[in-house]
């Protein structure tokens, strides 16, 4: 692998712990929405603009047209994640 293709998939990885670490960072604002989210039946507006100005809406766009073109093992973190916090809400609940 040439220097230049290592940089690049370095700075990949780089950029999916930054994404990573925003939607981690995200976590305590979405729970204290939830109550709104029920009453709503969605994502309540501030919930909206906070995912989309973390870039999550962007997740796996490709770069060609403004995305971040996240690996398939950061959506897999992703995903992982929004099922350990609906988890975690609905124990909360219950």
């Amino acid at each position: 692998m040439t220097e230049a293709a290592t940089l690049n998939r370095l700075s990949g990885q780089t950029r999916d712990t930054d994404l990573t670490r925003k939607a981690a960072a995200m976590t305590q604002t979405l729970r204290s929405r939830a109550t709104e989210a029920e009453t709503l039946r969605r994502l309540p507006d501030e919930s909206i603009k906070d995912l989309g100005e973390a870039g999550l809406f962007k997740m796996m766009l490709p770069k060609r047209v403004g995305g971040h073109q996240a690996s398939l093992h950061q959506l897999q973190v992703m995903l992982n994640s929004c099922v350990l916090f609906q988890r975690t809400f609905h124990n909360q609940i219950t």
